[in-house]
């Protein structure tokens, strides 16, 4: 297992398996990179500051944004940006190997002030052949039961041949599918409707204008999984989104070179329901000492 150093201090992790190379950063247990052996290139964004600076955060305790960017427990306020606070944390690397990184966040002081429940999250990326596999685990160190939500937000580099453009690239399903599409107001909250998106198809070409109006955010998938596919050589990156019951695409207007799979257990906030973090749609609630796993799936078909 290769280590970086930044700023002092161990940070950035790579393993390999023969076919995949993995890097995993500490700074919220992001995955940073994946190339695989005789295959194009990078695989995951780049994390251009000056486009989206990110390759695949964490979204945890919440998912998408707070209304008025804030919630109240308690009978407390608590200032709250988008996308929880889990992937602007540095989190311990309790176990490794060859070919697995495990990462923990555990609560203290910094995150009582933003979220007032104990808790932890541990985060193991491992490299099973061409795919990269994901578990989150979450248990309720409280006295009190504890609700949160949990999502992954994995940019995938579009095109991820060098030559090719986003137009060359579509978006494909394991079935065919009539999905409806949970809208958001300008200020990304949810607004309780619901419209068609997708009718009868089973893949979706990339076009310019397609995140012209932000995410598409999908309930009601039959498929188990989604891939970015290079149209004319069928190469793809794959995400298993199966048991998840929302699923965004989104990328920037233009599709600037990348693209993002995102299976979430989670809403944004709701525009006309309250402040409690309660009221929030699609939460997740888990008794004191009760634990809760996902799964997430990423394979490199090339």
């Amino acid at each position: 297992m290769k280590q970086d150093g930044k700023e002092g201090f161990l940070m950035r992790h790579q393993i390999e398996n023969g076919s995949l190379t993995l890097e995993a950063d500490t700074h919220g247990a992001e995955l940073c990179s994946l190339r695989k052996a005789g295959g194009p290139g990078e695989l995951l964004w780049s994390a251009d500051p000056a486009v989206w600076g990110r390759h695949a955060p964490l979204c945890f305790p919440w998912c998408g944004r707070m209304r008025d960017n804030y919630f109240e427990e308690g009978g407390r306020r608590y200032e709250a940006g988008s996308h929880g606070f889990a992937r602007d944390m540095e989190h311990m690397l309790p176990a490794s190997g060859p070919d697995f990184l495990t990462f923990r966040l555990g609560w203290n002081g910094e995150t009582l002030a933003l979220w007032p429940w104990k808790f932890s999250l541990e985060t193991t990326h491992r490299l099973e052949g061409d795919s990269v596999v994901t578990v989150c685990r979450v248990q309720n160190e409280d006295s009190r039961p504890m609700p949160f939500q949990l999502g992954f937000h994995t940019a995938l580099r579009c095109p991820f041949t060098p030559g090719k453009s986003a137009t060359d690239y579509l978006v494909r399903f394991e079935r065919e599918e009539s999905p409806l599409r949970v809208r958001c107001d300008e200020n990304g909250l949810a607004t309780g409707e619901e419209t068609p998106v997708f009718p009868g198809q089973s893949a979706v070409p990339l076009t310019p204008g397609l995140f012209d109006d932000d995410s598409i955010c999908m309930k009601g998938l039959r498929s188990s999984w989604i891939q970015l596919e290079e149209a004319e050589t069928g190469r793809y990156l794959r995400i298993s989104c199966e048991g998840y019951p929302y699923t965004l695409l989104w990328s920037k207007p233009g599709i600037p070179g990348f693209l993002c799979i995102e299976p979430w257990h989670g809403l944004p906030g709701r525009a006309d329901l309250g402040h409690a973090f309660s009221e929030r749609p699609c939460l997740t609630t888990l008794a004191p000492g009760e634990s809760w796993s996902c799964t997430h799936i990423l394979t490199a078909g090339m």
